[in-house]
């Protein structure tokens, strides 16, 4: 068995072990044991028994389960209606159909100041690295 496989295993072994920890605690609460004995048997922290029991009365037996933690979304990215946009400026500037682009050149900034001249929002900012 590979070491990648091996932890990957491992990992899940963990989130078994923690689902049915938590899966545990909502069966003892819902036969009416009380808070701070739970808190001994699973031995977690109150915030614990209460974030899990909020997702549980929310969700049912699938807010037990770990979230990602991953973005959602990644805020860096530029919509596609955005680079078409860039681009078609581009092949506009190169093509030479404008009297500006044959002496103002076809880079980032140029590109850039006609985004700003045609009033498009949320321009990424030109970065010199």
């Amino acid at each position: 068995m590979s070491s990648k496989n091996f932890w990957k295993e491992k990992e899940a072994v963990k989130d078994q072990k923690e689902y049915e920890k938590r899966s545990k605690a909502i069966h003892l609460y819902e036969e009416g044991c009380g808070f701070n004995k739970i808190l001994r048997m699973v031995q977690r922290s109150r915030f614990w028994l209460s974030k899990w029991l909020k997702r549980y009365k929310e969700q049912g037996d699938k807010g037990l389960k770990d979230r990602s933690r991953a973005p959602r979304r990644i805020w860096r990215k530029i919509s596609d209606l955005l680079v078409k946009k860039m681009l078609s400026i581009r092949e506009e500037l190169e093509s030479h159909k404008t009297r500006r682009s044959a002496f103002c050149g076809i880079g980032a900034e140029v590109i850039h100041w006609e985004l700003q001249r045609q009033k498009i929002r949320n321009i990424p900012k030109v970065w010199y690295g």
